[in-house]
């Protein structure tokens, strides 16, 4: 079994230089979901993972979300 985790966290250097989680991709229950911000209990399904070519499709998938949830977030700052 393969898991993995994606994280996409910004930090705060105006204050004390801690990060904020702003989204978390990961992989459980043979299902890779990312959890909304909004909602970090909550979970929404990105793909199953039944075999090992799942993982590399669900990982990809994944990236791209955490890419386009960063690219938000700088646009955003800029």
């Amino acid at each position: 079994m393969v898991d993995f985790v994606l994280l996409v966290q910004v930090g705060d250097w105006s204050q004390d230089g801690s990060w904020e989680q702003v989204a978390r991709v990961d992989c459980a229950g043979g299902r890779c979901h990312i959890h909304p911000p909004e909602s970090p209990d909550e979970h929404k399904l990105i793909h199953r993972l039944d075999t090992v070519d799942d993982v590399e499709i669900a990982y990809r998938a994944a990236n791209s979300i955490a890419m386009t949830v960063a690219a938000m977030i700088r646009d955003r700052r800029s």
